[in-house]
């Protein structure tokens, strides 16, 4: 992320979180949304709070502001809720442990994958899909993991691209928990 930075305050994650250019095939811009004061405020640059914006075609849902979450470059909301304090290493440099976040989407998001293994766990909202796109250089969409009552947690294994996707109408609330910790380095996003 280019800094060394971790925390798990809200405020701190907004200053330090998503503000690199991540170096996937195609380099994305990663910023942390603007604030105001301790209310967040449009991303996309209009001043207004977030939860009244509609620019960029989305409107923040009230249970991402209860939350205190922020936009996600996958589609959707999230905010980081843990950071392991034990580090380990891997090929690409230590990371922590794990990490955790919740992520909140109401609508399929956008292929990616992380170098570490993802274990979802669905905590409200109707169903949903993760659909595995395989290990190759371009997403195939291979098979699907339901996300419900009777299995609420699902791995998604290091490299394998996925995205999610509701079943139903409503948002999906899920933690997302990955190991070795996430690093913006070891992202990519389609």
């Amino acid at each position: 992320m280019g800094e060394e930075h971790q925390s798990n305050h809200p405020s701190e994650e907004r200053a330090h979180g998503w503000d690199a250019v991540a170096r996937v095939r195609t380099v994305i811009l990663l910023r942390a949304p603007v604030t105001s004061g301790d209310r967040p405020v449009c991303d996309g640059g209009c001043g207004t709070r977030a939860s009244a914006c509609h620019s960029g075609g989305a409107t923040r849902p009230d249970l991402a502001v209860a939350l205190d979450l922020a936009p996600h470059p996958e589609g959707g909301w999230y905010r980081r809720t843990w950071t392991s304090p034990v580090a380990v290493g891997t090929p690409y440099g230590p990371r922590p442990s794990a990490t955790a976040i919740l992520y909140l989407f109401d609508a399929p998001g956008r292929w990616h994958r992380v170098r570490s293994t993802e274990l979802w766990c669905r905590h409200s909202g109707p169903e949903a899909d993760l659909v595995l796109g395989g290990d190759g250089p371009d997403p195939v969409p291979a098979a699907r993991l339901r996300l419900g009552p009777g299995s609420p947690q699902q791995e998604v294994p290091a490299g394998v691209w996925q995205r999610a996707e509701p079943v139903g109408p409503g948002p999906v609330l899920v933690s997302c928990v990955v190991s070795p910790g996430f690093d913006v380095a070891d992202f990519e996003l389609r």
